[in-house]
């Protein structure tokens, strides 16, 4: 689902992957590959033989799915409009997604 009512952030609930509209110093989630990839990659992870085999978040398999198909580590480049970086602890300094997964990155500014 589309443009729900609230913005910056995105989710899976069991059975939909649903997108905030902009708003807040965030993109539409809904038009940024990654999120929708990420969200994507927690129904794949609920619905595959071994049922959330990243039990009890899934949020590092989701991130994988995104960074695989993508071939990026900054998840969902784009997500901050404001100039912000990433969320996890302000340490990047490119990655205007929600984290980057590549240590090497966060740190050398890649």
């Amino acid at each position: 689902k589309m443009n729900r009512e609230n913005s910056c952030n995105a989710y899976w609930n069991g059975s939909t992957v649903n997108f905030y509209r902009e708003g807040s110093g965030c993109g539409n989630t809904g038009e940024i590959a990654a999120v929708f990839d990420h969200e994507w990659g927690h129904g794949m992870d609920a619905n595959d033989v071994n049922g959330g085999i990243a039990f009890p978040s899934g949020e590092g398999i989701a991130d994988l799915y995104s960074a695989l198909r993508l071939n990026d580590s900054c998840i969902g480049r784009g997500f901050y409009n404001d100039g912000r970086k990433c969320a996890t602890g302000g340490e990047c300094k490119i990655c205007t997604g929600v984290r980057d997964i590549d240590q090497a990155e966060k740190k050398n500014g890649g």
